[in-house]
């Protein structure tokens, strides 16, 4: 039969054990989730340029002339990083 004193003298090596269990846990998957976050953001970084190019592209000649660009630009353009903005008094 177990006794109170036995389950708390077991008590420190079984916390013990779950917190490696859960660094090795957390280790494994961030080593795996990695290549897939990475995936992704290229993945959602084609989708803006793609949005980026097809919303110039629908802009008429005068309007592209107007914010000066030319339709030969267009994908330089849509594949530049914008800049990030600072606040208005930057």
């Amino acid at each position: 039969m177990t006794t109170l004193h036995d389950i708390v003298a077991s008590a420190p090596s079984i916390a013990e054990r779950l917190r490696t269990a859960d660094r090795r846990i957390r280790a494994v998957t961030g080593a795996l989730a990695a290549p897939l976050v990475s995936f992704h953001r290229h993945l959602v970084s084609i989708r803006r340029r793609h949005v980026a190019e097809r919303e110039l592209l629908a802009l008429s000649d005068r309007t592209l002339k107007d914010i000066g660009l030319h339709r030969s630009e267009i994908p330089w353009i849509a594949t530049a990083p914008g800049k990030q903005w600072r606040g208005p008094y930057y």
